[in-house]
């Protein structure tokens, strides 16, 4: 009798399971205008930012003079830049945002070509911010792995987008960058692959929740790692059904889907881009998004917002989640600000 009930539970499993991709329609739109600073920092593009009382760090991947920008929130200026690019001792090659711990005052900073990620600590002196350097992790496969984005959980393991060497695009590592799982929906049994390229996406953590946000496809994904160490799926939506080209996506066919994504307790904002690349499109910052999508912790879609021109690069929440600040790649790149207070109640 307990091994019928036990097929029944599992039958019944199976059968809640969606059998076709659920595609959603994006409400219609609000428009959001931004706050504008008057100064306008002469900043690159960063892919990465955070909030420290009243600063941003604005976080650059690679050239450019320094590897952090540190804004004051309510003038714009630059007020610090911090880092080096080089192969001297503390530079870096490349330098990808891996998150923060903010009860220790630390953040992460992941060198792929270094296959290296740092922890540096900050405090504040008065008003000006400094860092310090606490430890440097390697990252070492011994099955040709590679990785690239990543964020830090509250359980001290790091969720990560593999883009070589392993059949599914997100990883779980330990504290020591071993890595314990690989998941994920794409590539699908029909199409599978060891290269990742296509299937590139980003990600964000609030505790031991995180999301994973497809650049190549609208498909935004979020999952926990559960107090075993294991990982469940909560949910996974779709803005349009994937197309393959042998064991890849089809780019040609395929509108882009997210750039960036974050969260905090209650939300997660995501850029929407919904346009067909095209190398055209993307010297005039075409393909870069103009939509925020808002989602509640059950994926639902709640809002749409509308940026009114302004094509975004990276997004992040304040530390009271009723701004959004936004780095904006056209019409030129500056930083703006979003007041969402009135739709976070």
């Amino acid at each position: 009798m307990k091994h019928i009930v036990f097929l029944l539970l599992v039958i019944e499993l199976f059968s809640c399971k969606r059998e076709s991709l659920e595609l959603l329609t994006l409400p219609h739109s609000i428009e959001l205008t931004p706050i504008e600073y008057t100064e306008d920092p002469v900043i690159k593009n960063p892919w990465g930012m955070k909030q420290i009382e009243r600063k941003l760090l604005l976080f650059n991947v690679n050239g450019g003079d320094c590897v952090i920008n540190v804004m004051d929130i309510e003038s714009g200026k630059i007020v610090k830049k911090w880092g080096a690019y080089g192969n001297g001792p503390g530079e870096f090659s490349v330098s990808l945002y891996w998150g923060s711990h903010d009860d220790k005052h630390t953040f992460f900073l992941f060198d792929p070509n270094m296959s290296l990620l740092r922890e540096y600590s900050w405090s504040m002196d008065s008003d000006e911010i400094n860092f310090s350097l606490i430890r440097e992790i390697p990252y070492g496969s011994k099955d040709g792995v590679q990785i690239q984005f990543g964020r830090r959980l509250a359980s001290g393991s790091y969720a990560a987008y593999a883009n070589y060497g392993i059949g599914k695009p997100i990883l779980i590592l330990n504290s020591e960058l071993k890595v314990l799982s690989n998941f994920g929906d794409f590539p699908d049994d029909m199409h599978k692959s060891m290269i990742m390229f296509s299937f590139e996406g980003r990600l964000e953590a609030y505790k031991n929740k995180f999301v994973y946000a497809m650049t190549n496809l609208g498909y935004l994904a979020c999952y926990e790692q559960l107090s075993d160490g294991s990982v469940k799926q909560n949910w996974a939506d779709y803005m349009q059904k994937p197309v393959y080209n042998a064991d890849e996506l089809d780019r040609k066919l395929l509108k882009l889907g997210f750039f960036s994504v974050t969260m905090n307790d209650k939300y997660i904002f995501a850029t929407y881009s919904g346009v067909f690349y095209s190398q055209e499109q993307r010297q005039n910052s075409g393909i870069c998004p103009e939509n925020i999508l808002m989602f509640d912790y059950q994926g639902h879609l709640l809002k749409n917002f509308h940026t009114k021109g302004k094509r975004l690069g990276q997004i992040t929440l304040s530390e009271d989640g009723n701004t959004l600040y936004a780095v904006t790649l056209y019409p030129q790149i500056s930083v703006v600000r979003y007041n969402i207070s009135p739709y976070v109640k």
